[in-house]
Order: C-alpha cells, then sequence, then structure tokens
C-alpha cells in the first residue's frame, strides 16, 4: 500500500500523527512524503520519528522552482501543488493514495487501496463547501466537485495522458483560482473521477454528522489544526495518536478566545438554541465516536496488538 503526502515545515506535527496512524491500521502501508518546503532539522525529525516507530518512509524532493512558479494564493504556500508530482517522483508505481499531512487515518485503508478506479484518473471525496463562484469558473456542480485533500491516484493513467502537465497548464491560465490545485486537477479530470464515500475524507468541522457518518480519515481543514488549538474539533482524535507515537510535539496550551466563551456561555443562559446545539452536536460526536475510539486504540496499543516490525527503507 503506497501513501503519500507533502508538507513543508508549518504541517511537520500533523504529518507525524498521519503516518503514525496509518501504520496503526495498515502495517503494510509504505511512505513517501513530498518535500515542499522542509528544512533539515524536519527532515531528521521526521527520520527519527519513523526509526522509531517502524515506519517505512522516504522523503522526495520536489522541484521547488517549479512549484514556486505557479500561480501564488495568500492562503496556502505552494506547498498545495506538491501532488501534481507524484506521477512524475514514483515512476515505479501506478497507483497512490495521496493524504493531506492535516488528517489522521483512524481505520483499515485496503478497501481503498484496492478498489477498482474503472477506468477514472483518480477517486475523491465531494468538497461540499466551495462558494458558488469558484464553481462556476471552473465549470462544476457542487455535485460533482472533490476535496483534493484524500486522492486515488492512477498513476500510470496520469503518466499515459501527460494529466499533471495539463494541470499545470489550466492553472497558468487561471491565475484567479481560490482553491488553485483542487480546482484544476477538478476542471482538468472532470468525467474521470469515481466518487467515495464521505468516510474516506471526513472534515472535522463536520462533528455535526456524527454518527450517521463514522469516519475513517478524519481532515483537519481550514484554521482548526489540532497541534494549534487543543479545542479544534475531533482533536481528542489527533491527541490518542500523538500520545502513542510518543511525537516531540506537545499538546498545544491555547486558551479560549474570551470574547467567543463570553458568547457562548451568555447563549447558553440565555437559552439560545444555536448555542445548545454545539453542546448537543459535541457531546454525541464524543460519546458515539471520539471517546469509544480513543479506548479501542489505547487497547490495541496496550495489548501489544499493533504488531511491531523492524522498519526497512520504500523500494526504490
Amino acid at each position: 500500500m503506497i501513501i503519500v503526502s507533502a508538507s513543508d515545515d508549518n504541517f511537520v506535527p500533523g504529518l507525524l500523527n498521519l503516518l503514525y496512524s496509518t501504520l496503526f491500521h495498515n502495517k503494510d502501508a509504505e511512505f513517501y512524503i513530498i518535500d515542499a518546503g522542509l528544512s533539515a532539522a524536519s527532515i531528521d525529525l521526521i527520520a527519527r520519528f519513523s526509526s522509531r516507530n517502524n515506519i517505512r518512509s522516504q522523503i522526495l524532493l520536489a522541484d521547488k522552482s517549479h512549484l514556486a512558479s505557479l500561480p501564488k494564493n495568500p492562503y496556502w504556500t505552494s506547498a498545495m501543488y506538491a501532488r501534481l508530482l507524484i506521477p512524475q517522483l514514483l515512476p515505479q508505481h501506478d497507483r497512490a493514495i495521496y493524504i493531506d499531512a492535516d488528517a489522521t487515518v483512524i481505520s483499515d485503508l485496503s478497501e481503498l487501496w484496492s478498489m477498482p478506479l474503472d477506468g477514472n484518473l483518480l477517486a475523491g471525496v465531494l468538497d461540499g463547501s466551495v462558494h458558488q463562484s469558484e464553481l462556476d469558473h471552473v465549470k462544476i456542480g457542487n455535485d460533482r466537485y472533490i476535496n483534493s485533500g484524500v486522492l486515488v491516484f492512477d498513476l500510470a493513467q496520469w503518466r499515459k495522458e501527460n494529466t499533471a502537465q495539463k494541470v499545470v497548464e489550466y492553472l497558468l491560465a487561471n491565475t484567479e483560482l481560490i482553491f488553485p490545485d483542487q480546482s484544476a486537477i477538478n476542471a482538468v479530470v472532470q468525467g474521470r473521477v469515481k466518487f467515495l464515500d464521505r468516510r474516506w475524507n471526513f472534515f472535522s468541522w463536520n462533528y455535526k454528522a456524527i454518527p450517521g457518518i463514522i469516519p475513517a480519515i478524519v481532515h483537519y481543514t481550514g484554521n482548526n489544526k489540532p497541534w494549534q488549538k487543543r479545542r479544534a474539533p475531533l482533536a481528542a482524535i489527533y491527541e490518542a495518536y500523538r500520545k502513542l507515537s510518543g511525537s516531540d510535539f506537545p499538546r498545544p496550551r491555547d486558551l479560549p478566545e474570551f470574547t467567543k466563551a463570553r458568547r457562548t456561555v451568555v447563549g447558553l443562559l440565555s437559552l439560545r438554541p444555536k448555542h445548545w446545539k454545539i453542546v448537543y452536536y459535541t457531546a454525541r460526536a464524543r460519546s458515539q465516536f471520539t471517546t469509544p475510539h480513543v479506548r479501542e486504540i489505547m487497547a490495541r496499543a496496550s495489548q501489544g496488538n499493533e504488531s511491531p516490525r523492524e522498519p526497512r527503507p520504500c523500494s526504490d
């Protein structure tokens, strides 16, 4: 099972969690990490973490000048374009699962790895939260536009059809996109996408959907990164794997924002439905998903069911 992610220094805490949590549930996983702006210290940290946890990982050097030549965006760094390099950087592989470094895997991914793509270029989960102006620009409906945080690539077909270059050409011709890499991928591969169930790329802010949807991959999109905000939605999931992995990154010590906390207290005391619904959905997600899952993985770890093995590098 080939898992690919990309990171710069900003996402290293999430990347370590992704590596450990994926291996916890997928003992045959081999990892490739695209260096999209990692310092020497971060590369050394990743190597030591991988060795300590018997993770088969290899860092791939991206062409940073090529990434930097693509359209700039005030919200994300050029690391967002790294996934476009996967077909080129992994010529020995015909398939790969790409997962953003701000995601935590909490399930077996064998179904995702082995599913037929039926001639499609990739598989992904509908985003569902992109502004209509962006959808209009790429001429794709909300019911066809996927999030690029979790993707299953048919690498052989991407190379055969030169798809990555087509995405780059689209980017250069459409520099005003809000979600540059994601929208460009959608525009180029539309009609050649296999749509996946929401559980394979579950946005943490959507915790209200639990237990109707039980995540297989929790994606901490937006500003609520659990290594920055301990009260981020579903942060307890991240924190459990962080503890088990022995991550060098401590739990954040952020305090609640006074204005936000005051507004919440006032809302609860005045019986405003909006605030009580948040309390209800948070408690429901905790009792029916977060707490049971944390108990399960802690029990497995204490019983040695994670089956550690000797580390070895990814195959060349």
